[in-house]
């Protein structure tokens, strides 16, 4: 039996616990007395939450001196405790990565996920973006693709799109140097790319080594072409993510955009089931696993303790901002309504989208 009345009306994180002693779910509350009883009270919840309070044995607390200090807190516990009714993060969808391989001369290979040690570029939300970003670096930039090292020249020496290490007319450095270049058009830094490029082929003009110069003016070009494939209409000298979901049938279908320096580098898919308070949990989770943001697009106001969390993470301000109009509200609405298509094609293939190790997620 659990003594409501004993609880304390701090901030903090509740536990709740099985028969058998197991933590089944992890919350934050910013007063804890109200909202643990909450559970007991209400009369109209879900039926994940249903089953949650059916299964309650015990509850333990933490007191915190802040609800900045609980977002913290829960976190830890969660990834500590792993509760089968707490949201287990993972991305609807999977998407290929471009690996740069560590070998002495590197390579570039397409990676079905991040993991080895590489280095990873992506995830990549279309495979045709991924191809074609994997064309261009390779053939700006020769780097080789072959597992091993041939004892000859293989058809793209002798197509000029490799530079051949197995021949040892390329030295480690000098390949080092392409490979550098890479990096920085897979990292979405294309402009510090052509900036550097273009001053290296000013130098070679001024040098008289026209030759070289042509080949960087072609590079410059194809990696022009790259750039303005990828860019999105709302230029940003920082960092993005825009978050909208639509709640269907039970169901959460949340679509993340990842914006890089004004060019799109990730769309992110996931799918849970509803309940209150489930947007909070989603972004402490999700952030818990990267760096946020310098600005976070939501569609509905969130309170200030998130906005603390998220600044704590990034050791410095972050800005929340809920778009009225003009352009960041265009930006919304065009992200939710990826959200609904999104919920729409998945509700076509229902079976394959919600494995028993889908997101469980109770209202805290």
């Amino acid at each position: 039996m659990i003594d409501i009345a004993s609880l304390p009306e701090n901030p903090g994180c509740y536990l709740y616990s099985d028969e058998a002693g197991t933590i089944i779910y992890v919350g934050k509350a910013k007063n804890l007395k109200k909202r643990v009883s909450s559970y007991f009270t209400k009369k109209d919840h879900d039926a994940k939450t249903r089953s949650l309070v059916a299964r309650i044995a015990s509850v333990d607390v933490v007191v915190t001196d802040t609800e900045t200090e609980a977002f913290l807190l829960e976190n830890t516990l969660i990834k500590k405790h792993q509760p089968k009714y707490n949201i287990d993060l993972k991305d609807a969808k999977r998407y290929a990565w471009i690996e740069l391989t560590r070998d002495e001369f590197p390579r570039l290979v397409i990676a079905r996920r991040a993991s080895g040690d590489g280095t990873f570029f992506g995830p990549f939300v279309s495979a045709a973006e991924r191809d074609h970003v994997l064309k261009v670096a390779k053939k700006v930039f020769h780097l080789r693709t072959c597992k091993k090292l041939p004892k000859r020249p293989c058809l793209r020496r002798h197509m000029q799109s490799c530079s051949a290490p197995c021949t040892g007319t390329v030295s480690p450095a000098e390949y080092g140097e392409n490979v550098k270049k890479a990096a920085l058009l897979l990292k979405g830094k294309s402009h510090e790319l052509l900036d550097e490029l273009r001053q290296e082929m000013a130098a070679c003009s001024a040098a008289e080594e026209y030759e070289r110069a042509l080949v960087l003016r072609n590079e410059i070009a194809a990696i022009g072409h790259l750039a303005d494939r990828q860019h999105v209409e709302r230029r940003r000298e920082y960092d993005q993510d825009v978050i909208a979901y639509q709640v269907t049938g039970g169901k959460v279908y949340l679509t993340a955009f990842n914006v890089e320096r004004g060019s799109l580098s990730n769309k992110q898919e996931f799918t849970f089931d509803a309940g209150e308070d489930f947007f909070e949990e989603f972004l402490v989770q999700y952030y818990s696993e990267r760096e946020p943001p310098a600005e976070l697009i939501l569609e509905h106001e969130t309170g200030p303790a998130l906005a603390e969390f998220l600044s704590l993470k990034k050791g410095k301000h972050v800005d929340v901002i809920v778009p009225q109009r003009g352009r960041n509200g265009s930006c919304s609405t065009s992200q939710k309504r990826t959200s609904r298509s999104h919920s729409s094609a998945t509700r076509s293939r229902a079976p394959s989208l919600a494995p028993p190790s889908a997101w469980h997620l109770p209202p805290p």
